[in-house]
């Protein structure tokens, strides 16, 4: 009775154990078709966004990703999702969307991508704080990535926004510095060498009184300034200045340095940038000459002396544009006829088509004109290898 008992026993033991054997497998045969099943539904997601077809995606991945909470790609689903939100508006749901991606992936390059849409996101919400982490963020990740530039350039733009000089000048600088080359360097350099104009002009002033007799352009040659500066620096709206008013006197001491390689020209305070300017060379046949040079003369709407004659201001055939200023060097006089001047002809500035002189778009050579004075330094070289970039001591 009992071996018969043990039999019994045994036999559904066994019976209990084949039971499990075919649910485990039926059960890995199910989780193996679903997640087959899960990847081809992907595959046709990945499609998608490589088509850029947003709105389908934003209709059908979040339901997608509910129903496979488990699945591999799920960073990857939401990467999808928060650029699809991303470039239909949503910002909100987009930041949801980088908030699960960001949580799923610690592959820098991913991270640097996530950071940027942050960044951006948050910008157009206008969360400037959380924006400037965001990017700051995706810099750190990768220092060299592709979005770094375009990182750098939006700190420099939310800290100057939020009145944080320092912050500006420090992420401008180093997007110039990194990435010279970087579309959104040239925008950089221009509002870099306006902050940087402000503070030397503020930083090298004297106050003066004007007395009777005085003009803008009786203190400027007395003090070695320009009319220009002594207006920024004064605040002033018009050239109309009276008797008693003080006014602030900028005396800085630039110096330009040419380089014909890069077609640029840098306008250097103590050796170092503030601001840097396109130009057009000399052509093969008639080259800029090198050298060390000062600026002799400076002339507002230049006459030209063509072959064909004197040709005035304003006159479209008249290559001089609307300044002009005469260089000299210990071998090359000034009755040679080499300058810096604006063109009529914009679309040459950037490559080697003059008789010799740099040309310069009109409202670049008038700025420039504004802050230089006779006896200048002019140093045209074929490379010029220091570019760094002035920073104000704030």
């Amino acid at each position: 009775m009992m071996r018969r008992d043990v039999r019994s026993v045994s036999r559904s033991g066994l019976l209990v154990l084949l039971l499990l054997a075919v649910s485990i497998i039926a059960v890995y045969a199910y989780v193996k078709h679903a997640g087959a099943r899960a990847q081809r539904e992907f595959q046709l997601y990945e499609n998608l966004f490589a088509a850029k077809r947003y709105d389908r995606l934003i209709q059908e991945l979040p339901g997608f990703l509910e129903r496979y909470p488990k699945f591999d790609k799920r960073g990857k689903g939401y990467f999808f999702l928060a650029v699809a939100y991303q470039e239909r508006g949503n910002y909100s749901e987009a930041l949801r969307a980088w908030s699960e991606a960001l949580r799923s992936t610690d592959d820098p390059a991913v991270v640097h991508r996530i950071y940027y849409g942050m960044g951006i996101c948050y910008s157009k919400l206008g969360k400037a704080d959380e924006a400037i982490r965001a990017f700051k963020s995706c810099y750190e990740a990768m220092p060299e990535g592709e979005f770094a530039p375009e990182a750098l350039y939006n700190l420099g733009f939310l800290y100057g926004k939020k009145g944080d000089l320092k912050g500006a000048i420090e992420s401008f600088k180093a997007l110039l510095e990194k990435f010279p080359n970087d579309p959104q360097a040239q925008e950089a350099a221009r509002t870099l060498g306006d902050l940087n104009l402000k503070y030397i002009l503020r930083a090298t002033s004297m106050q003066y009184k004007v007395r009777r007799g005085d003009s803008l352009a009786i203190i400027a040659r007395r003090f070695n300034s320009t009319p220009e500066m002594i207006m920024k620096a004064s605040g002033l709206k018009s050239s109309i200045i009276r008797v008693g008013q003080v006014l602030n006197v900028p005396r800085p001491k630039f110096v330009i340095e040419i380089d014909l390689s890069d077609k640029l020209l840098f306008l250097k305070y103590k050796g170092l940038i503030v601001k840097k300017y396109p130009v057009g060379i000399g052509a093969p046949e008639t080259p800029t000459p090198t050298g060390d040079f000062v600026i002799r003369n400076k002339i507002v709407n230049p006459t030209w002396y063509s072959p064909e004659g004197p040709i005035p201001p304003g006159d479209p055939r008249n290559l001089l544009g609307t300044r002009w200023m005469g260089i000299s060097s210990d071998k090359i006089p000034l009755s040679r006829g080499y300058g810096i001047h604006g063109t009529s002809e914009p679309e040459t500035i950037g490559k080697a088509e003059s008789d010799g002189c740099i040309r310069m778009f009109n409202e670049d050579v008038e700025e420039l004109f504004g802050l230089v004075t006779i006896g200048t330094p002019v140093i045209i070289r074929e490379r010029i290898t220091d570019r760094r970039w002035f920073t104000p001591e704030i």
